[in-house]
């Protein structure tokens, strides 16, 4: 019995071992291999155009020397846009917006673009019942423009050709406004501005109350003076890629404008503009924007949020003047003119009573008069550490702001610049020899400051020179070293 127990056992592990020796080898990992952690696509968002040239996306890898790199493209809307599998070239089929994934062969790691496909309206052909033609001449009586338009039967008025619109108006004035265009009169719902035309004249189309969408060609590189003004019906402008400038009042008073998208080609947004359209929430401007003009956004009250990009070097007096939805605003790194406190008397973001912060970039010199008067609602300020002036009123009636601290290079500080700030109770000061207050003991009325018992704090050392300064030992209970 035995005997034969311990044969059994010997077949046993005989078996087992011819088990353990016929078992699949485990997969082995090469420990100097580099593996992706992440990926993401480049850019991450893309407006194109029907009619456009493919655009092919890049799939970034992370990291950069990760052994493989392969990733697998796809798109959620095929009508909207294409996307080839292998290689990330996206062609727009029709308007509207997909979502382009990157999907990495290498790990679980997905990365996005969203493109948003538009239509000019460039190759559609019309059936006019009303049509004519337009030409532009020069100073010197050369022709620099031919027009042709027309006006379908459901209010569509369509413009093709070459060069230059024509100037409807000699002299343009709030009193004086008119436009002698010869479809001024004419029942229009929608203006296409087809591709070969440069700019929109001045004029052009004001007035024309009946308009609700305006589609802008490829190829328009101006907005001229006025061009869309009093549009009031006006809701919706689709912008061409190629627009580089929207001159004073070209859409003022469009007061059903809900949004607008401008191409990276546009540089500068001037006076008055968007003034008085009070449906606009959304501007988006691009990345090569130099610069906003005087009122250009001047109550636009439904306005919620700008985004300005680096290049931005100069904003207008009063160029969010009423913003009053206007909750978050970013200033590029390029800023150099925060409104210029001469031409026109009110500050860039005079009454945004939503707005809650705001960082002034270093490079600004001067924050002036007014800039951010009666915006009820800011609790922070970062001044850059470049600016020396703070203008009368700057900061007036900023009764949510608790703290303020002033960059060493300081200078000056203007009459009433923290008026009415009663909220304000922590006031740090980074120079070692007191800024300039403009004060006035003997009317006691033009102080930068509202008089309190509040803690001033001071670099270490420089307690005594701000006690034995007037205007700062006058302004605050107690000074302090921070």
């Amino acid at each position: 019995m035995t005997m034969f127990r311990n044969i059994l056992l010997a077949t046993a592990s005989v078996f087992a071992l011819a088990a353990v020796g016929c078992s699949d080898p485990e997969p082995q990992t090469d420990p100097e291999a580099v593996v992706v952690t992440g990926v993401t696509v480049s850019p991450s968002t893309l407006t194109i155009y029907i009619g456009d040239a493919p655009v092919t996306l890049q799939a970034e890898i992370v990291p950069s020397n990760a052994d493989n790199k392969a990733v697998t493209w796809s798109g959620d809307n095929a009508y909207v846009a294409t996307v080839d599998p292998k290689t990330g070239v996206v062609t727009a089929v029709g308007p509207g917006k997909a979502t382009i994934t990157a999907a990495t062969g290498d790990g679980d790691f997905e990365g996005t673009c969203v493109v948003t496909v538009k239509d000019h309206g460039d190759d559609i052909v019309y059936e006019f019942v009303r049509e004519g033609v337009e030409t532009t001449l020069n100073d010197q009586g050369e022709q620099i423009g031919r027009i042709a338009w027309g006006l379908t039967a459901d209010g569509i008025l369509a413009l093709s050709g070459e060069g230059k619109m024509k100037s409807y108006f000699e002299d343009l004035t709030l009193e004086t406004f008119a436009t002698d265009a010869p479809w001024f009169a004419l029942d229009v719902t929608s203006v296409v501005i087809q591709k070969g035309i440069t700019s929109i004249g001045q004029l052009a189309f004001a007035g024309m109350e009946g308009i609700e969408k305006v589609t802008i060609g490829r190829d328009v590189e101006e907005i001229g003076i006025g061009a869309f003004a009093f549009c009031s019906e006006l809701e919706e402008v689709v912008v061409g890629r190629s627009v580089e400038n929207v001159r004073q009042m070209a859409f003022f008073e469009c007061s059903s404008l809900k949004g607008i998208e401008f191409p990276d080609a546009l540089e500068s947004i001037y006076n008055q503009a968007f003034e008085g359209c009070t449906s606009l929430a959304t501007v988006t401007v691009g990345n090569q924007l130099g610069g906003i003009g005087a009122k250009a956004f001047e109550m636009c009250t439904a306005l919620t949020g700008i985004e300005l990009p680096d290049t931005v070097a100069a904003i207008g007096d009063r160029a969010f003047f009423g913003c009053r939805s206007l909750a978050n605003a970013t200033l590029g790194s390029g800023l150099l003119y925060l409104g210029t406190g001469q031409e026109i008397v009110g500050g860039v973001f005079e009454s945004c009573t939503s707005l809650k912060s705001i960082v002034i970039p270093d490079g600004v010199p001067t924050i002036h008069n007014g800039a951010f008067y009666a915006c009820s609602a800011l609790t922070e300020v970062v001044i850059g550490e470049g600016v020396t002036l703070i203008g009368g009123n700057a900061f007036d009636s900023c009764t949510s702001l608790t703290s303020i601290t002033i960059p060493a290079a300081m200078e000056l500080i203007d009459l009433y610049a923290f008026r009415n700030c009663p909220a304000l109770a922590n006031v740090t000061v980074m120079g070692e020899t007191p800024p300039d207050l403009y004060q006035d003991y003997e009317s006691n009325n033009y102080l930068s400051f509202t008089r309190t018992d509040d803690v001033l704090h001071v670099p270490a050392g420089s307690v005594a020179d701000y006690e034995a300064s007037r205007d700062w030992s006058e302004a605050f209970g107690d000074i302090v070293e921070q």
